[in-house]
């Protein structure tokens, strides 16, 4: 490349008119090694998530909640992970898929399932299972994780509709609502 600019300035100098380089693409790619590869006018490393690793392109790498890093296979795989988020399903291509904090299959750690509880969804809240709300008619009074939601409030008469929801002597719960008896 450099022996035909030298020739070009030459002709140029000498008024013998102009001079077009015509150069084919691989031509452009010359001077990288094995390690490399070409992004824009320089060449790159295979092992830089910046530039994609060995991918085609030089879109640089980007994981969900990760950061990235080049494997020896020149793919995009997490190297770490941000937060509360975790590589649960072991695949690094795809970052870091998994809510710890908030997902009650992995719940505080990969595969640390909520238990099932009487009459209640589980949930995870800052990585400790709880309740995530209650079947319809149940209420979660004692806040006891143990035994779920375990008032009927739809007929139970210190906790009415809601917990802590006492109906008078006089009247019954029917339906979650306080009723005087016919």
């Amino acid at each position: 490349m450099k022996k035909v600019a030298r020739r070009c300035f030459a002709a140029l100098l000498l008024g013998l008119g102009s001079c077009v380089v015509v150069v084919d693409a691989p031509q452009l790619t010359e001077g990288c090694d094995d390690a490399s590869k070409p992004c824009g006018d320089r060449c790159v490393s295979l092992r830089n998530p910046k530039t994609g690793c060995g991918s085609d392109d030089c879109t640089p790498c980007n994981l969900q909640n990760a950061t990235a890093r080049c494997n020896a296979d020149g793919d995009c795989v997490k190297a770490t992970c941000a937060g509360n988020w975790e590589d649960c399903d072991d695949d690094g291509t795809n970052g870091c898929e998994t809510d710890l904090a908030h997902n009650p299959l992995h719940c505080g750690e990969c595969d640390n399932e909520c238990p099932e509880l009487p009459h209640a969804e589980p949930g995870c809240e800052a990585g400790r299972c709880s309740i995530d709300r209650c079947e319809d008619g149940w209420g979660d009074c004692d806040r006891d994780l143990e035994n779920g939601c375990e008032v009927d409030v739809a007929r139970d008469q210190e906790h009415c509709g809601g917990c802590f929801e006492a109906c008078p002597s006089e009247q019954v719960c029917e339906d979650g609502s306080c009723v005087t008896p016919e």
